[in-house]
């Protein structure tokens, strides 16, 4: 799948520019994007750290979901993806080197992205959850950890089916594994300078751990978006928001030189 990248975007591709001047990568057209931002993004300010969250913050009720799905039948590499079809709908890589979702099993109620290192890039995940006509309105959630394998990084977004970049694009959880998880919620519509470039991006970067469970949620509405952890708003947007139908997509990947690890994904819940 074509897609943009905001100034210093580190692609997860070989062919990605130095990690804080960015570059660009053109994906096939049948598969989503692989972005990643790393630490000290100048998108962000080189100077910015991550926003501990308020102590009073409060947690925002969130609709009964339509798709629940927990992992609770075993499931070698071999054969996740029959046992979990519909559940999860795996794509190739962007640069035909194989299948991200070779490395994925179940076991002990969990989806575990098995990060196998090396000197390689790759492999990792690439899919979606469930459906993919999801319209504004829709809210998805992902609870997950990290083993963090250095090397390894992740984006879980909402990302239009139909490939369109200017459509909206929501990302949350999103970075490199040797840093907090960011939000990104690029632009749409006319505010895209081509339809495979979106760089401007409103970006939340609270201080939380990917070493931990937690729920990660993006709320879309016909106005903007929202962006929950553990059910508390860490940013939210009012423009952009998202056109069409859309999937909700996880994909992780590493660099060469990469070190062991795994993410485990304990449920993901849809609401259209």
């Amino acid at each position: 799948m074509p897609t943009r990248l905001a100034a210093a975007v580190i692609a997860l591709v070989t062919a990605a520019s130095s990690a804080l001047a960015g570059g660009c990568a053109v994906l096939s057209p049948a598969d989503p994007p692989r972005t990643l931002r790393p630490a000290g993004d100048p998108t962000l300010g080189s100077d910015r750290a991550p926003t501990p969250l308020p102590a009073d913050a409060r947690r925002v009720a969130l609709p009964k979901p339509d798709y629940r799905y927990r992992f609770t039948k075993d499931a070698g590499e071999d054969d996740f993806n029959r046992v979990y079809r519909g559940v999860w709908n795996p794509y190739r890589n962007g640069e035909g080197k194989g299948k991200y979702f070779w490395t994925i099993s179940a076991h002990d109620g969990v989806m575990d992205v098995r990060l196998p290192g090396g000197d390689t890039s790759g492999p990792g995940a690439a899919g979606w959850f469930g459906p993919n006509d999801l319209e504004a309105g829709a809210v998805t959630s992902i609870t997950l950890k990290v083993v963090p394998g250095q090397g390894y990084g992740m984006s879980v977004m909402m990302w239009p089916t139909g490939n369109e970049p200017r459509r909206g694009e929501k990302n949350w959880p999103e970075a490199r594994f040797v840093q907090s998880p960011l939000a990104h919620d690029h632009a749409t519509g006319a505010r895209c300078k081509t339809d495979l470039n979106c760089p401007d991006v409103d970006s939340f970067w609270p201080a939380v751990d990917w070493t931990q469970w937690h729920t990660y949620t993006i709320m879309t509405s016909t106005t903007g978006t929202r962006y929950l952890f553990d059910g508390v708003e860490v940013g939210s947007v009012v423009r952009d928001p998202i056109v069409g139908p859309h999937r909700y997509t996880l994909q992780v990947a590493g660099w060469k030189n990469s070190f062991p690890g795994h993410v485990l994904v304990r449920e993901v819940a849809i609401t259209r």
